[in-house]
């Protein structure tokens, strides 16, 4: 089986979005959204014989059949200087299959449709956003200076997002955790009026058409989120939004222990390749 191209890689279809006042000649264009993408992939399989032709288009229909699961088209290239490792989650849209009169090789082109049009890093980021805790509890009698009082948190970590599309973070909180606030780069913030028991580790999963908020059990956790949250909005923007995709993202929390942590899991995310 031979892919002959590949269509519909780059730049998706775009719809402007725009408005009307009364009155107004023409109209104020606002924004855009990216649509859907359809790829389509032409290919070749090459057949000597007519059982061979019907044996391919067989198989092309139990591989390419319509279905509701969802595939990830990965493409990987690492020829020096270059390396691109990108996929895209689809699923099957269609295919169409053909031969000619002078040979029994099979020539299709199958259309993969991508809800999520943005292309991704195929290995994706993880990043401790707690690193130093202070405040250890110490037993008496001891020589001063010594901090006193519970462990706590107060982190501030700059990422240097390299895609050029926003990209939604999971975010993985091991507790304990009190009065847990997380800000990004834009000062989005997420925080919590509930503790994070210790041994616990509740998932804020901020992905587009997910926006969940569990425990280690699965259990929903969205009532113990402050009323400001902004799960909506809270991510990692591209540049021009920040300068060369530099943001800050901050972490604080009281009571916490060794054990405490906040780690952020995110794929650089890419308009086209």
């Amino acid at each position: 089986m031979y892919l002959t191209g590949s269509v519909g890689w780059g730049i998706p279809e775009i719809t402007r979005i725009t408005q009307r006042g009364p009155f107004q000649n023409g109209d104020s264009d606002i924004d855009y959204r990216i649509n859907p993408r359809i790829i389509n992939l032409p290919i070749v399989i090459p057949c000597s014989s007519y059982p061979e032709y019907a044996d391919a288009r067989v198989y092309l229909n139990r591989l390419f059949g319509p279905g509701n699961d969802t595939a990830t088209l990965r493409q990987y290239v690492d020829e020096s200087p270059y390396l691109l490792d990108q996929s895209i989650d689809v699923k099957i849209a269609g295919a169409t299959m053909d031969s000619t009169p002078n040979d029994f090789n099979v020539r299709a082109i199958i259309q993969l449709r991508a809800d999520d049009p943005t292309w991704y890093g195929s290995n994706e980021e993880v990043l401790q956003l707690t690193q130093l805790q202070f405040g250890d509890p110490t037993p008496y009698p001891k020589p001063y200076p010594v901090p006193y009082g519970s462990y706590s948190v107060n982190n501030i970590v700059t990422i240097t997002y390299n895609g050029d599309v926003v990209s939604y973070p999971i975010l993985q909180c091991i507790g304990p955790l009190t009065t847990l606030v997380i800000a990004d780069g834009a000062g989005r913030v997420i925080s919590f009026t509930d503790t994070i028991p210790a041994l616990n580790t509740w998932t804020i999963d901020l992905r587009y058409g997910r926006k969940t908020i569990t425990d280690q059990n699965g259990v929903n956790k969205f009532g113990s989120l402050s009323i400001s949250s902004d799960i909506v909005n809270f991510g990692l923007y591209p540049d021009p939004v920040f300068a060369s995709g530099i943001q800050n993202f901050s972490v604080s929390a009281t009571a916490t222990t060794n054990d405490s942590m906040v780690i952020m899991y995110f794929n650089n995310r890419y308009i086209g390749v």
